[in-house]
């Protein structure tokens, strides 16, 4: 099972979609925004998301606590960076770093984790959502080549096999 482990405000900051909220509500209410949709990627199987957000937790809501798959956990007096390396260390699992800050990436790359910027992740599961979604309802279904379509293939590849 992979496990993300993403940079909060980096993801809030470079992701477009994510990026609005923040500037049309308060912080904290773009972060519960975030936070929602991240948690309601239910149908993206073998997958768990660690999001992390620098600072201490708003009001009394504890460091760390899970909605569906998202584990949201707050740095409180170090870093959200800290965290994310440290996490990045530890042994075993398949991890897989979200941020487009340098020095995280390169602590992934030292151990030798996988990374991915935000915007990549953000298009990865929304796109393997809304795959699994529309195939779930039957209203995805490939459409077969037209005889046209046929005929231009078979060309290319005879072609390819009389001079290969």
């Amino acid at each position: 099972m992979k496990t993300f482990l993403i940079d909060g405000y980096n993801l809030l900051r470079r992701v477009p979609q994510y990026a609005e909220w923040e500037q049309q509500l308060t912080r904290e209410h773009a972060r519960d925004k975030v936070e929602d949709d991240l948690s309601g990627l239910t149908a993206v199987k073998d997958i768990r998301l660690i999001l992390v957000w620098d600072g201490p937790p708003p009001g009394s809501k504890s460091s760390q606590r899970q909605k569906g798959i998202l584990t949201i956990q707050y740095s409180g007096g170090r870093s959200a960076d800290e965290i994310l390396k440290q996490l990045l260390q530890k042994k075993g699992g398949e991890l897989v770093l979200v941020s487009d800050d340098a020095d995280i990436i390169k602590t992934a790359q030292l151990e030798g984790r996988e990374f991915q910027t935000c915007q990549n992740f953000y298009k990865y599961v929304h796109g393997l959502v809304h795959g699994e979604q529309k195939s779930k309802a039957g209203k995805y279904r490939e459409e077969p080549l037209s005889d046209d379509e046929v005929d231009y293939w078979r060309e290319i590849f005879e072609k390819k096999d009389k001079s290969g």
